[in-house]
């Protein structure tokens, strides 16, 4: 999502899921954040470098 600045959706789809609202709700089970918050950490710490 970060590299290649896409969206939950887009990537819910790569990874075989339709339903991006099941993505995201998916990815907040497994890593504990929502996508977006977690790039959105990714490029704070990477505009702090």
């Amino acid at each position: 999502m970060l590299g290649e600045s896409l969206d939950a959706a887009s990537v819910g789809y790569r990874v075989g899921q339709e339903d991006p609202t099941h993505f995201s709700r998916d990815y907040k089970r497994h890593f504990g954040d929502s996508p977006m918050r977690d790039v959105e950490k990714l490029r704070s710490l990477d505009a702090a470098d």
